[in-house]
Formats: C-alpha cells, structure tokens, sequence
C-alpha cells in the first residue's frame, strides 16, 4: 500500500516538477540557445530584432528572479554577463545589416 501511495504521489508531483524543464528547453531550442553564441551574421534584420527582444526579455525576467532571491548571486552575475555579451553582438549586428541597407 505505501508503495501505491508512494507512486501515486510521484505521478502526480512529476509533471509539476518537469513541465517549467521543458518549456525552458523549448523555449531555448525556439529561439536558437543550446548554450553557444547565436548565429547571427547571417540573420535578416527582423529575425536580429527578435533576438535583441529576446534578449531583452530575458534580462528583465533575471532581475526579477535576482529581486526574488531566486538565484544565487554569483550565477545571476554570470547570467546577466552572458546575456549582456549577446546582446552586444545581436546590437552591433543590428547596426551592421541596418548599415548595409543604407
């Protein structure tokens, strides 16, 4: 009977666990993150906009989880590096294609 009850709990508690795992590798896999740099020189001006957006987003949502106490410090710190390094090149990128339509 404690083994029912102990499945029980673990089907139920799972999907709670697992579903933010997945729509942030979701999330990652649509917007081209899988943990290197973006391909972005060859990207048309819209889809640069849309990472800079991005970007942008995330930024936000960070400062919210670092007000939040929901990271740790130094990771916030090497997160907020990381997108900012991003940024940068998706700006300076922005500023070239916007250059060449000149």
């Amino acid at each position: 009977m404690d083994a029912l009850l102990a499945l029980l709990v673990l089907a139920v508690v799972m999907p709670w666990i697992l579903t933010p795992l997945a729509r942030r590798a979701a999330s990652d896999r649509k917007e081209g993150r899988d943990g290197r740099e973006p391909e972005i020189a060859g990207l048309a001006l819209g889809d640069l906009e849309a990472q800079r957006d991005a970007r942008l987003r995330e930024l936000a949502e960070l400062q919210i989880d670092r007000q939040l106490g929901k990271l740790e410090p130094s990771r916030a710190d090497a997160l907020e590096r990381a997108l900012r390094a991003e940024l940068s090149a998706v700006l300076d990128a922005i500023e070239a294609a916007r250059a060449r339509t000149r």
